[in-house]
């Protein structure tokens, strides 16, 4: 998982490539017993922000839809649909002199605000609401290193050459106790394999195991996730690009590195073996 401290409004929600759309099957289970099933399809233009993201029930019936709204070829906000097509609710960013977002509004609401410093980097984000705020500093490399909140705890991360965050621990402020410890191991996709928390002790308190599988361009089109807890997800999903790499779709990848058999199949048998 990349450096998610402040997460940007764009990057094609941590996919790679040309993605121009996602269709994606959740299956939650406990203790082996399927408990829901979710679908969703996201659209992206080229610039690799979202346009459209639609939520479906089991039955296919449309539960939430999200349309990005842009002004001049930018990302200005979004408009929420409920089931029947009307407007539910909508968000505006604003933007300084330099052309970066300044605040967030949410119906008309101010949500969150940004302060940068000199190098356009995110400083402090204000909650208005609320009244909280979340301080940051960043190494030579421009990632988030610290992080300061407003209930008197700061985080610490440690992030790998890449800049994927590989490990996070909460601090009380006031006497500097350990109170949280999350420790990644990343994959050489830059996709997280493992997941472990720890108490202010060092005793495990939760655990999760993810395996993939990848297409030709590097992006997973399967992935199971276990939980310690019991619970479990199993994600599938089919990815169409602007630029389709002909007989390679879904060329598969373990998360080991290794290569599975082609799959010469076109896009559309893809897609009737994903829903089935």
């Amino acid at each position: 998982m990349k450096n998610f401290a402040i997460k940007s409004d764009k990057t094609l929600d941590f996919l790679r490539s040309d993605v121009k759309f996602v269709k994606q099957r959740k299956i939650k289970s406990k203790n082996e017993e399927i408990k829901s099933l979710e679908l969703s399809e996201v659209q992206y233009n080229k610039n690799g922000d979202r346009i459209l993201k639609c939520s479906f029930d089991d039955n296919n019936n449309l539960t939430f839809k999200q349309e990005t709204i842009f002004k001049k070829g930018v990302k200005n906000g979004y408009i929420n649909y409920d089931v029947n097509d009307n407007i539910r609710s909508s968000g505006e960013f604003n933007f300084d002199d330099c052309g970066r977002i300044s605040s967030k509004t949410h119906n008309g609401f101010i949500e969150e605000e940004y302060r940068y410093d000199t190098n356009s980097r995110i400083t402090r984000v204000l909650y208005p609401n609320t009244g909280d705020k979340d301080d940051y500093k960043y190494d030579i490399n421009n990632l988030v290193i610290l992080q300061i909140n407003s209930y008197g705890n700061e985080i610490h991360f440690k992030n790998d050459k890449l800049g994927n965050v590989i490990e996070m621990k909460t601090y009380e402020i006031s006497n500097r106790n350990l109170i949280l410890t999350e420790s990644r191991n990343i994959n050489e996709y830059g996709d997280e394999i493992e997941s472990v928390i720890l108490n202010e002790a060092e005793n495990i308190i939760f655990k999760s195991t993810y395996k993939y599988e990848y297409d030709a361009k590097d992006n997973w089109i399967s992935q199971i996730a276990k939980h310690s807890s019991g619970i479990s997800f199993e994600i599938t999903r089919e990815i169409d690009y602007f630029l389709e790499i002909k007989d390679e779709i879904p060329t598969m990848h373990k998360s080991n590195g290794e290569k599975s058999a082609n799959t010469k199949n076109n896009s559309m048998s893809w897609l009737k073996r994903l829903w089935s």
